[in-house]
């Protein structure tokens, strides 16, 4: 990169830029593939990092936690942008700007602003993402997701609290929405609903029946049957509280 009033600056794998679209310069790429990832952001967001921001300009910096926190964020927004309504994407945006206020070391008064939206937004994130990937998995609790990212259980029932949520349903929420794919998929018609469902991580096949009739308004059996008879539709999920349904 070189950019007016700056000297030619090599970015190599791990390396922020931070670059003052602004000014006129001149990217060169070497190699037979290179990856960037551009964010740009106004400069009155970050007005804060005052004198910090100005030495940094035209030059680079460490993939610092502060940063990666950032720059998984940023790319996990893009890659779910398109699903998010305005004011999701609002929100998020205030988001990323927020991390870009903790790693360019804003004041402190923005900088305990930004911690408590941007940096609970972006271990959320980082949870969820776990979550995801462990979903089926015997392993995933409060107490293993906790020691994963060394946070206490009352951080992370607070951080779901903000979501008007809890762990527990959350999980349930998308172990019941990986069933519904799996129930109307015409590659899984030969598996029993019993299988789905502690193949998706319910180890009682009633209690998982009784919270699928509650979120979605139809049996496990009901969905599959429709979906044999070609009638899709979207699953229409409903709260379904992840404690065992009481008798009736």
């Amino acid at each position: 990169m070189h950019q007016h009033g700056g000297v030619a600056v090599d970015c190599a794998p791990g390396i922020i830029y931070v670059d003052p679209n602004e000014v006129p310069g001149r990217a060169r790429f070497h190699g037979a593939r290179s990856e960037v990832f551009y964010v740009s952001l106004p400069r009155g967001v970050l007005a804060s990092c005052g004198s910090r921001l100005d030495r940094m300009l035209r030059g680079t910096a460490p993939l610092t936690p502060q940063w990666r926190l950032f720059s998984r964020y940023a790319r996990a927004l893009h890659d779910e942008m398109a699903g998010l309504s305005t004011d999701e994407a609002l929100r998020c945006a205030v988001h990323v700007q927020d991390l870009a206020l903790l790693a360019l070391g804003a004041d402190r008064d923005s900088a305990e602003q930004a911690r408590g939206r941007g940096g609970r937004a972006a271990r959320l994130a980082a949870i969820k993402s776990d979550i995801e990937t462990h979903l089926t998995e015997p392993c995933l609790s409060v107490e293993w997701i906790t020691s994963r990212h060394r946070i206490s259980e009352r951080y992370l029932r607070a951080l779901f609290a903000g979501e008007e949520t809890s762990f527990r349903d959350y999980v349930t929420a998308r172990r019941l929405l990986l069933a519904y794919r799996e129930l109307t998929d015409p590659a899984a018609s030969h598996r029993s609903v019993a299988d789905i469902a502690l193949s998706c991580g319910f180890g009682d096949v009633s209690w998982f029946n009784a919270l699928f009739k509650r979120a979605f308004a139809a049996t496990p059996r009901d969905v599959r049957a429709l979906a044999a008879a070609g009638v899709t539709r979207a699953p229409a999920f409903r709260d379904a509280p992840a404690g065992r349904p009481r008798p009736a």
